[in-house]
C-alpha cells in the first residue's frame, strides 16, 4: 500500500462545465468519473494534470476525484479542494493483496532445474479495481493472467513448468502498488530457486548462471552483479534475478546477524539492463527509490484488519524505511543496445527475495512470510 497523503483534488463546477485539478495516474479515467458524478458530458469536463509527487498506484484510484466533484456540484462557481489525511489514506485506501503460494520442483542429475509447479492464491487486483473504477482493463476474478505472468515466463531454463492461480474473493479493497503484478510472485519464485540451489549444495549465483546458459543478455547482468558485489561484506548474502517492464535486474544483498538472528541490511548491489539508458542519472535515482520501497515493504509493510478496521494509522504503526536504516547502495547500469525498458518499478521485485535469501545465508532460517519484522499494533 501507499501510506502518503497523496489523495487530493480541486474541482470547480460552473453548471454547464467542470474543471478538475488533480495529480492522477489516469487523466481519462479522472475525466470519465468526474463526468459521471457531475452529470455532464465528457467533453464538458477539463482535467488539469498537476505534478503527482509520490503516487505508487494510489493515484490510479478515483475515490478522491469523485468526492471533490460531488462537493463542487453542491457549491457551483466555487473551487473546492478535498484532501485525505494520512490517517484516512492509511486506513481506507486500497491495499496490496494477501497472497499465498505453494511451489514444488526438482533438479536433474546435473543440478539443473528440471520441473517447477507453481500455484498462488490471492485476490485479483485488476478485477477488484475495475469494480470501483470504469477501467478498460476488465478481467474476471478467475481469469487474471497478470498474476501468474512473472512465474509463467521465468528467465531460467525449466524443462517442465506449470503456473496456476486460485482466485480469492474478499471484502478488502486491493489496488495497484509499485511494480504491479511483479510485487508478490518473484518473492515466492526467487526464494524457491534459492532453496533448490541450497538443496543441491550449489552456490546460488552459479546455480542461476547454469539456468541462464545460452542467454547472453541475462548473463551479462549476472556477471556484472558478481563483479559489482565482490566478496560478501557481512554475515550473509542473498541473490535475486528478475526481468520486468522490459528490464533485467540483479540484486545482491548483504545482511548482518546478531545472536543468530537477522539484525539489519548492510549493503545492496544492483545491476540493471534497461536497454539504452536515455538518462543514466534518472535510472540510478529510480532504482534507488525502488530499493528503498522494496526494503520498507519486505521488512515492515504490514496491515492488520481486525473487526473490519485497519489498525495502522500513521508512520508510528505503519513503518517506513528511515534514513538511519538505509544501507550502502551500489548500482551499475549494464551497457545495452536493447530497446529502452521501464526503470520506475523494475528494481522492486527482486528486493524481498534477495533479502530473505541473505537472511537464510546468515542465519539458516528460511523466511516464508512477509514482512520480516512484525509488531503488535
Amino acid at each position: 500500500m501507499c501510506a502518503n497523503d497523496s489523495s487530493s483534488c480541486v474541482a470547480r463546477f460552473a453548471g454547464d462545465a467542470l474543471e478538475v485539478w488533480v495529480g492522477t495516474q489516469s487523466n481519462s479515467l479522472s475525466r470519465d468519473v468526474a463526468a459521471a458524478v457531475s452529470g455532464l458530458a465528457k467533453d464538458r469536463v477539463t482535467v488539469h494534470s498537476t505534478f503527482m509527487g509520490g503516487a505508487f498506484g494510489r493515484r490510479s484510484e478515483m475515490d478522491f476525484v469523485a468526492q471533490a466533484v460531488a462537493l463542487a456540484v453542491q457549491l457551483p462557481g466555487r473551487p473546492i479542494k478535498l484532501s485525505w489525511t494520512r490517517r484516512q489514506d492509511v486506513r481506507h485506501g486500497a491495499f496490496r493483496p494477501a497472497s499465498v503460494a505453494r511451489v514444488r520442483g526438482t533438479v536433474d542429475a546435473d543440478g539443473n532445474i528440471a520441473a517447477i509447479d507453481f500455484a498462488v492464491a490471492q485476490q485479483s487486483v485488476t478485477a477488484d479495481f475495475a469494480r470501483r473504477v470504469p477501467s478498460p482493463r476488465k478481467v474476471d476474478d478467475d481469469d487474471d493472467r497478470y498474476i501468474v505472468a512473472p512465474a509463467d515466463q521465468p528467465l531460467y531454463r525449466v524443462d517442465k513448468l506449470r503456473a496456476s492461480y486460485v482466485p480469492v474473493i474478499a471484502h478488502v479493497p486491493v489496488g495497484f502498488w509499485r511494480s504491479v503484478s511483479f510485487t508478490l510472485i518473484p518473492f515466492f519464485f526467487e526464494s524457491f530457486v534459492d532453496e533448490l540451489a541450497a538443496n543441491t549444495a550449489a552456490d546460488p549465483l552459479e546455480f542461476r548462471r547454469r539456468a541462464l546458459a545460452g542467454k547472453p543478455r541475462y548473463l551479462a547482468v549476472l556477471d556484472a552483479l558478481a563483479e559489482l558485489a565482490g566478496p560478501a561484506t557481512a554475515d550473509g548474502r542473498g541473490y535475486a534475478f528478475i526481468e520486468s517492464h522490459g528490464t533485467v535486474v540483479g540484486h545482491a544483498i548483504d545482511v548482518a546477524a546478531r545472536e543468530g538472528k537477522f539484525d539489519r541490511v548492510m549493503r545492496v548491489a544492483c545491476t540493471i539492463d534497461c536497454g539504452f539508458a536515455l538518462h543514466p542519472d534518472n535510472v540510478i535515482a529510480q532504482t534507488e527509490g525502488c530499493i528503498f520501497d522494496g526494503l520498507a515493504a519486505a521488512l515492515d509493510g504490514r496491515i492488520d484488519i481486525r473487526a473490519g478496521k485497519v489498525r495502522q494509522q500513521y508512520f508510528s504503526t505503519y513503518a517506513q524505511f528511515r534514513m538511519d536504516q538505509q544501507p550502502q547502495i551500489d548500482i551499475r547500469i549494464v551497457p545495452s543496445d536493447n530497446r529502452p525498458g521501464g526503470v520506475g518499478e523494475a528494481a522492486i521485485p527482486g528486493v524481498a527475495p534477495a533479502l530473505c535469501n541473505a537472511i537464510f545465508a546468515a542465519t539458516g532460517e528460511r523466511i516464508r512470510r512477509l514482512p520480516v519484522r512484525t509488531r503488535d499494533t
